[in-house]
Parts: C-alpha cells; structure tokens; sequence
C-alpha cells in the first residue's frame, strides 16, 4: 500500500525540520508554525515529495514557484501536490 500524498508530505516537512509528526497538521502555518523557510526549506521539501510520489512538480518553472509562495497552511500545500499530481 503506498502512502497517501498527506502522509509524504508530513514525511518531508517532519524530516526537514525535525518536528513532531503530531506537531505538522493541516491548518499548521508553514512559515510561521512550522518554521518553513521558502528559500531554503521548500526545495528540498518538494524534491523529497517528488521522488517519494515519483512526479516531477516543475522548481524551475515561474508559475509553479508562484503556487507554491500562495501557500500558507500544510493543507494548502497538499492541495497543490495533488493538483500537480493530475
């Protein structure tokens, strides 16, 4: 059974910031909660969620980079994996 596409993405943020699994819910703020950093943080977040789901949510591509800044809660940003997911 694989892992739903919440539960990776708890995975990513959990391992990159060291939090609690019960710590990263979805209404968390990621910046302000969790402490994510858009710079620094995010990129590896996504390249974890990418080889985890083995999708390709495009880093170089503007109008993704944009989506992803749009996000303020988990929720938001599992949101965003599964739309990139279609």
């Amino acid at each position: 059974m694989t892992n739903s596409i919440y539960d990776i993405t708890i995975e990513a943020i959990q391992e990159r910031t060291g939090l609690e699994k019960d710590d990263i819910t979805l209404d968390a703020l990621l910046e302000d909660d969790l402490g994510i950093n858009m710079i620094s943080d995010f990129p590896a977040i996504i390249k974890k969620i990418n080889k985890q789901l083995d999708i390709k949510m495009p880093l170089q591509d503007q109008d993704f980079i944009d989506e992803l800044k749009e996000c303020e809660t988990v929720a938001e940003l599992v949101d965003l994996i599964e739309d990139s997911e279609m």
